[in-house]
């Protein structure tokens, strides 16, 4: 399948520095990238099944960590208090 995405110029930059890092071409690991984040759950899981699959290791996507000042009590409640 052939899919055409509009990408700001210094996103595609940074894309195509990590593809020539991993010795691939842009539309090879844009591929790769969104393959990885696509978690296939095949609808007959019942939900226990289907949270087992999200629990395991490796199968959610990779969020960045919050600094100590973006979960400190301060800014959680800002003027609230």
């Amino acid at each position: 399948m052939a899919v055409t995405i509009e990408l700001k110029p210094e996103t595609e930059a940074s894309l195509l520095v990590q593809a020539t890092a991993h010795g691939l071409d842009l539309p090879q690991f844009i591929a790769l990238v969104l393959e990885n984040q696509v978690l296939p759950i095949p609808p007959s899981l019942s939900p226990s099944e289907r949270a087992a699959v999200w629990r395991k290791p490796g199968t959610l996507p990779v969020s960045p960590l919050l600094s100590d000042e973006a979960i400190n009590r301060a800014s959680i409640y800002d003027a609230r208090g």
